[in-house]
């Protein structure tokens, strides 16, 4: 095996085991597809190695197909009793960890129970996988109470008190700052505040990634040393709760002090790599979460990109060319996945960082301090004045660039995809193949054509217990839905042009133009009063109708031949915005594409 850059052992190891986990969770969906997918990059492998190492690549990738397996294969237990800890909250339900599982629980009303607490759990299981979130089963809970605390339960509390100690000195929103910054608990960053850092593109500054634990390992370093830094580094890793951006950076220095101890070269690709083969077989579904992607991506981008970046602005002075070429690079290849998973871009970043981050950095080191000196309260009270005003800089200077913000754009599958096109060929001129200039225009005129809906195009949305309707058409869209919270969370993602009551609808139709308008049918076409009923209409004739359920309308009733299609329920799975179903219509028919 060729071991320059891109041929340590350990990139294609890890690349086999990532594959392996992915493979496992698209066999249950549809395993034809996953076994002939996952065959061609295998086969694309064989070519670039020897038999021994295919042999050793094939054991990682049963390694991680075996691995999700175990993972998602979930008993029901016999005993109605289990014993887990609480690890996430929100307002629809809780999921716990029980015997290294995550398991979503419904129907928890005890209001002493928080994140971090030891509960005991009874009710009736069944299994439910959320592969992203490696949630395997689901608990109708019957009886939720607490059990007895213990370590990492006492580290959660510790949280909580050091959060009261920050309030009482600073206020609350300062105090939140600064506990999501040091110690990853972003429970009290309020939303508005969230939407600000992600309208700006560092909403990572308040999650804690990589950059929180290269901080606080270079500053014990340069204080006290390595070893110390390791120390304080690894109990940085505990304390916030040993997420992929942690785990990922923690491996990473540790592979490269142990590098430097033993005088052997160090490989940020091969440390990349060993830090994703213990990720995946320790939480198999990291491979499909968002925060193990993002983070992962983010690091290659600047291990491939940074250096060519930064000669490339060469010109610009130090800071500011070190800043752009981190941004831009990390963002090479987290800009397409997010386009395509969370259908969005932000291009505000470089400003972000550049102003930003470094205020927010002295804050770590400050409130790492004060984290220390809590017990010594003239130290304490003088790092929290210190932090208070560092954040009322921060305040300031957030503001000011939220008015020189583009915003979020709203961007999908084809966006991500030109994006992609414009990187590789801009690569390949820069080889010398300077026809490749034409294929990024013929994306963009695709891509600007798509925009553009010839036919309505319907998307059914789920967010727990509420549900609307997307529709767009030619150069608009309207969004249609009684539930503030589900509105205001549509609005973060997508570019949005009208958005519509049901009551609003029923008492006047909405005309997508001359002829075809969209309305709810009156009690003379339904069998009861349900609201749920959707008409689309073309000259006055009623032709296509979008019920929950077929038995609510009377076709008797409707002037005309038409079609009728029952939108889809589904489970109220967790608190985001789901689209549970696409549509489309064309002419008098309505063909389902999701």
């Amino acid at each position: 095996m060729d071991r320059d850059t891109f041929g340590f052992p350990m990139v294609y190891y890890a690349f086999a085991i990532f594959i392996g986990s992915l493979y496992a969770m698209a066999y249950k969906d549809s395993a034809v597809v996953a076994t002939i997918f996952s065959i061609i990059l295998i086969v694309i492998i064989a070519f670039t190695i020897n038999y021994r190492d295919l042999i050793i690549v094939m054991c990682f990738f049963i390694l991680g197909a075996a691995s999700n397996f175990i993972y998602f294969d979930f008993k029901a237990p016999s005993s109605q009793g289990m014993e887990g800890r609480i690890v996430e909250q929100n307002e629809f339900n809780y999921v716990a960890k029980i015997n290294g599982k995550l398991v979503q629980l419904d129907g928890v009303y005890n209001s002493e129970i928080r994140e971090g607490s030891r509960v005991l759990i009874k009710g009736a299981y069944e299994k439910y996988p959320i592969y992203n979130r490696g949630v395997v089963a689901r608990c109708k809970v019957e009886e939720c109470t607490l059990s007895k605390d213990d370590f990492i339960s006492k580290i959660y509390d510790k949280k909580k008190n050091f959060y009261l100690l920050l309030k009482e000195q600073m206020g609350e929103d300062k105090a939140a700052v600064v506990v999501a910054l040091c110690l990853g608990d972003d429970a009290y960053i309020s939303e508005e505040h969230n939407e600000k850092l992600k309208i700006l593109g560092i909403v990572h500054a308040i999650s804690v990634s990589g950059l929180h634990m290269a901080i606080i390992y270079t500053f014990i370093k340069k204080a006290l040393g390595s070893n110390l830094a390791l120390i304080g580094a690894f109990l940085f890793l505990i304390i916030t709760g040993g997420k992929s951006a942690t785990v990922r950076a923690f491996v990473m220095i540790l592979v490269n002090d142990l590098a430097y101890r033993c005088g052997e070269k160090y490989s940020a690709y091969s440390a990349l790599s060993i830090s994703a083969i213990i990720l995946i077989i320790t939480r198999p579904f990291s491979a499909a979460s968002p925060g193990f992607m993002l983070s992962f991506l983010g690091v290659i981008g600047i291990l491939m990109f940074n250096h060519k970046i930064e000669r490339a602005v060469y010109k610009l002075p130090k800071t500011l060319r070190s800043t752009i070429a981190l941004g831009v690079s990390a963002q090479v290849f987290t800009f397409p996945y997010m386009a395509i998973v969370f259908g969005q871009g932000n291009i505000n970043f470089i400003l972000g960082n550049l102003i930003l981050l470094p205020i927010l950095t002295v804050v770590i080191v400050l409130g790492t301090l004060a984290l220390i000196f809590c017990k010594i309260p003239l130290v304490f009270i003088m790092l929290c004045k210190g932090m208070e005003f560092i954040l009322i800089c921060y305040e300031g200077y957030r503001e000011i660039l939220l008015k020189l913000s583009f915003g979020i754009m709203s961007l999908g599958y084809l966006d991500a995809v030109l994006f992609i096109v414009i990187i590789t060929s801009f690569i390949l001129m820069k080889k010398g193949h300077k026809k490749l200039v034409y294929i990024p225009l013929a994306f963009i005129i695709a891509v600007g054509i798509s925009r553009y809906k010839f036919n309505v195009n319907i998307s059914y949305f789920k967010m727990a217990y509420s549900d609307g309707i997307l529709i767009e058409y030619k150069d608009k869209s309207t969004f249609i839905c009684d539930d503030s919270k589900m509105i205001k969370n549509i609005e973060k993602v997508r570019e949005i042009d009208n958005f519509v009551t049901v009551d609003n609808l029923k008492s006047c139709a909405m005309n997508l133009d001359e002829d075809f308008k969209v309305s709810y049918l009156d009690k003379a076409y339904t069998k009861n009063s349900k609201k749920d009923i959707l008409a689309f209409s073309c000259k006055d004739k009623i032709n296509n109708v979008f019920v929950k359920d077929s038995k609510d309308v009377s076709k008797e009733s409707i002037d005309g031949n038409y079609n009728i299609e029952v939108l889809p329920q589904g489970e109220n799975r967790f608190y985001k915005n789901e689209v549970l179903a696409k549509y489309i219509i064309v002419g008098h028919r309505i063909i389902r594409i999701k």
